[in-house]
């Protein structure tokens, strides 16, 4: 952060990464607390010699013993105060004489949290808003959690056994593993071969060798009784909310359906369920013959909805749940992530929740190779033709959610275009007349919607500066516009084009 971006943060009130304190003479001994829970959560600025006003502005009032000051606090940082030691490099600003320290405070990775000050494991805080709140012991746990290896589904459940396996589940999962491979040496194995293939039954050394489930294999092919019983938050629950206003008109949902079976159930009555409530628009399959529900849709969420079975933390008490509106689906599952959504939504390499059950879907297909399902899930999106899906990741709420419009994108988008082309004097009904490249590209265009700048360069033989040109000139007259990312966005021809060399 630069003096510029400093001054800007000062105008503004505190909030989740930035901290102003006072700091005249020596370090507050309340910031301590700040540091723990910026590196609990997402990292944050703190900035010491400025004082709050009692109407909440921010002034500087500057430290007055700069190099004490910053040495404490860097001190401190390293020392054996913090359970793990942390580090930052102070910033020295000078406004108008008076100085001001500034420390950047890095988020911690899973397997050092929790962060926490004084010895006291008690004493560990995370950042809501523009506030350190101190973790509840469920909090701590979680964190406790994550950072240890028994946090993987791959982890033995104590006195879980192949007589807590539902032998129709593995025969179902059989059935898809032989139409997607039927090759498969998995198909003739008796289940509890199976299930140790698969990582979903170990041998529990400290049990007197017994074989044992995983996490896994209960989640996966558990009957219904023993996986409430290890885990007794598990369900998915799938909601159909007749309007937005149903608070006001005393009706919650249409329809409620709750699902405690294992994955595999779950997966196929879920997914049906969605599909009889979702309008799928007909499309016959490559035989040309027999219709196919294999349309853009019904894939995404599908792979949203296997997003959710994988990344799920199914050690929380909170319930995955999928609300079907009128104009949208919410999906909302316990476990936030650790990377941003950009990273969430463009990275090809994703470390899943659940790593065993991610492999398991993996091999029938249910889902993509890994770092594929993000991308699969908003490409099919966009090209069923609805608003690209939104992701909140609430670190702080430990939850993850997906919201996937069910409203037309281009009419979104091409109301918006005539509204600023109607501000810029322009008449989108009146046809645009064009030759050379500009006409080449709008039928590379009509031809491929989804084509990318590289491709459109390679198809015109032309240089990707050239094409770029080209294109920037056709979006400032109002004639294609581009939707989404290059990697995964699609174009849109706003006005008639006419050819003028005929």
């Amino acid at each position: 952060m630069n003096k510029k971006a400093l001054k800007e943060r000062l105008n503004c009130r505190e909030w989740e990464d930035f901290e102003a304190k006072e700091a005249k003479n020596s370090v507050p001994k309340d910031i301590w607390k700040t540091v723990g829970a910026f590196a609990n959560t997402e990292g944050g600025h703190i900035v010491l010699g400025i004082m709050e006003q009692e109407d909440g502005q921010l002034t500087v009032s500057g430290v007055k013993n700069i190099e004490k000051v910053q040495n404490d606090f860097i001190s401190t940082l390293r020392g054996e105060k913090f359970n793990i030691q942390l580090s930052s490099r102070g910033h020295i600003f000078d406004f108008e004489g008076k100085k001001v320290l500034l420390f950047k405070i890095n988020a911690m990775p899973r397997s050092c949290k929790p962060i926490y000050y004084g010895g006291d494991i008690r004493s560990t805080y995370i950042r809501r808003g523009n506030g350190d709140h101190k973790c509840s012991k469920e909090e701590i746990n979680r964190m406790l959690r994550e950072a240890s290896e028994f946090s993987s589904d791959s982890m033995i459940l104590d006195g879980f056994n192949i007589n807590d396996v539902d032998s129709e589940s593995i025969t179902v999962y059989k059935k898809y593993l032989s139409f997607r491979n039927p090759e498969s040496l998995f198909i003739p194995m008796a289940d509890e071969s199976f299930l140790k293939k698969l990582g979903c039954l170990k041998i529990n050394r400290e049990r007197d060798n017994k074989a044992e489930l995983t996490m896994a294999g209960l989640l996966l092919f558990g009957k219904e009784d023993s996986i409430r019983e290890r885990f007794p938050a598990y369900e998915l629950d799938i909601y159909l909310v007749p309007r937005d206003d149903v608070v006001a008109e005393k009706v919650r949902w249409n329809d409620r359906q709750i699902y405690e079976t294992n994955l595999i159930k779950t997966y196929l009555e879920a997914i049906q369920y969605m599909k009889n409530k979702i309008e799928i628009p007909f499309a016959l399959s490559v035989d040309n013959i027999t219709r196919t529900e294999e349309v853009p849709a019904v894939i995404s969420i599908r792979e949203a909805l296997v997003n959710m079975l994988i990344h799920r933390d199914y050690f929380e008490n909170g319930q995955s749940s999928i609300r079907i509106y009128r104009d949208r689906i919410d999906m909302f599952n316990p476990g936030s992530s650790p990377k941003t959504v950009e990273e969430i939504i463009e990275d090809d390499v994703t470390v899943p929740r659940n790593p065993v059950i991610a492999k398991i879907f993996r091999l029938i297909g249910w889902a993509e190779v890994a770092g594929g399902g993000m991308l699969k899930i908003f490409k099919n999106w966009r090209f069923a033709g609805y608003v690209e899906p939104e992701i909140i990741n609430n670190v702080p709420g430990y939850y993850f959610k997906m919201i996937f419009p069910l409203e037309s994108r281009e009419n979104r988008y091409e109301a918006r275009e005539s509204l600023v082309a109607k501000r810029a004097g322009i008449d989108l009904d009146e046809p645009v007349r064009l030759s050379g490249t500009g006409k080449k590209i709008i039928d590379k265009i009509r031809q491929n919607r989804y084509i990318t700048y590289e491709e459109l360069a390679k198809a015109l033989r032309k240089d990707k500066t050239t094409v770029f040109r080209y294109l920037q000139k056709l979006k400032e007259n109002f004639v294609i516009e581009r939707i989404g990312s290059n990697k995964i966005g699609h174009w849109i021809i706003l006005r008639e084009v006419e050819d003028s060399s005929s």
